[in-house]
């Protein structure tokens, strides 16, 4: 034990690991995040995922029951760190450690009331073979391991792949096609009748998200659940 204790000191030394929300240098025994950013994350405090302002609009589609975010996303805020580190810097268990943190935080609240299934939002084969991974499937991971809400990674798929979004206008991104998504072959009879919530890591203007929605209200019986680990500020 005190072999590898002074082993880890050592590779810690060599090798500093650095939090993923501002960089600093984390002490023995922290992991991906310190205590000053999981403290000082902005969380999404306002929790009406019935009616808040992203729902509204959909209010005549009797299959989108709830939508909801654990985290507030503006440019370089600690959140937009994390996201930008589980995506681009290959800090995939961070995927997993954030979906744990809003699962904690949230499973109380409402918003996965009779959710039986949890969706990670699809990437482009050649996004995934490039990164190496999906993030919404480690975030779904971490929210399934405080949730019990189990994983399902094989019903729905990206059709097409679509440049990353970062440097788009906000009218550019809402020019997501209706069609980006698709059902895998049987999908439709695992989904009906079941309760669905779909998991990404970010929603902007929430266009990628409503995409999946789409695809999948095309299911009889199948009730939907949209949740985003972080999104843009609403208008209240």
């Amino acid at each position: 034990m005190y072999l590898s204790r002074l082993l880890h000191s050592i590779e810690d030394f060599v090798f500093p690991r650095e939090c993923c929300g501002c960089g600093c240098v984390l002490a023995a025994g922290e992991r991906l995040l310190c205590p000053r950013c999981a403290i000082m994350l902005p969380r999404e405090h306002v929790r009406d995922w019935w009616s808040n302002s992203r729902i509204r609009p959909y209010w005549d589609n009797r299959q989108l029951l709830r939508i909801g975010a654990f985290a507030i996303y503006h440019r370089d805020n600690i959140a937009a760190q994390m996201v930008h580190s589980l995506k681009f810097r290959q800090r995939w268990q961070l995927g997993v450690v954030m979906g744990r943190m809003a699962g904690r935080e949230l499973r109380s609240t409402g918003l996965f009331d009779d959710v039986e299934m949890l969706l990670p939002i699809p990437i482009a084969l050649s996004r995934r073979w490039s990164r190496g991974y999906n993030q919404s499937e480690f975030i779904a991971e971490g929210l399934s391991a405080e949730t019990g809400v189990p994983v399902r990674r094989d019903l729905i798929y990206r059709r097409r792949h679509r440049e990353s979004q970062t440097h788009f206008s906000i009218l550019e991104r809402q020019q997501v096609p209706t069609d980006l998504f698709a059902l895998r072959p049987g999908a439709a009879e695992v989904l009906r009748g079941h309760c669905v919530m779909l998991v990404d890591d970010v929603i902007t203007t929430g266009a990628t998200m409503f995409s999946a929605i789409t695809t999948l209200c095309d299911v009889p019986d199948v009730r939907i659940v949209a949740f985003g680990w972080s999104w843009t500020g609403m208008k209240r």
